[in-house]
């Protein structure tokens, strides 16, 4: 009898385990109490993706316009956040380019792609091309996401860009042809 108290104790104070998500041998479980924003204050609408920098900063991305990007710890301490000018804030690409590290973005419902600094200045806004949308469509058409590839012949916006952007070009384009229809 004593031994079955004990072990009701044990289970009494266990941790509840939630839902396992993931794919392809990864496993996650959700920890509703990891961040420890202020959620009045620091809002997330939708997480659409993170990312986690050279510092080891976790940098979520959130279409919710009072904070569009919420900077972490890994422990889950909130650092920053910047950014309030995109509300179909989809995509984030971390980027290294020459050991500096940039952000890529893409916006669903400006259907833009935008180049940043890891403190959130903008340095290129690329519109998506809706007149050559894969399926001849046009304003339903939105980039969804970019990623770290390079590109080797594309029909590139280069009047947009300088010679310094040529690899935000590559990601860009990779981002203009990975449509979503909304």
């Amino acid at each position: 009898m004593a031994s079955g108290g004990l072990f009701i104790m044990k289970d009494l104070f266990a941790k509840k385990e939630g839902k396992v998500y993931g794919y392809n041998g990864m496993r996650y479980r959700l920890d509703t109490a990891w961040s420890k924003a202020d959620t009045q204050q620091f809002p997330v609408n939708d997480c659409h993706e993170m990312v986690q920098d050279k510092k080891g900063r976790i940098l979520l991305l959130t279409n919710e316009t009072h904070n569009n990007i919420l900077i972490y710890n890994t422990g889950g301490k909130l650092l920053g956040s910047w950014g309030h000018d995109f509300p179909g804030a989809h995509g984030l690409t971390l980027h290294n380019e020459n050991g500096e590290e940039f952000l890529y973005i893409t916006d669903t419902v400006k259907h833009q792609v935008y180049k940043a600094t890891m403190d959130g200045k903008i340095l290129l806004t690329i519109d998506a091309p809706l007149d050559k949308a894969p399926d001849g469509g046009g304003a339903s058409d939105a980039p969804a996401d970019a990623t770290d590839a390079p590109v080797e012949t594309a029909d590139a916006p280069a009047e947009t860009a300088t010679a310094s952007d040529m690899a935000a070009i590559s990601i860009t384009l990779v981002a203009m042809v990975t449509w979503r229809l909304l």
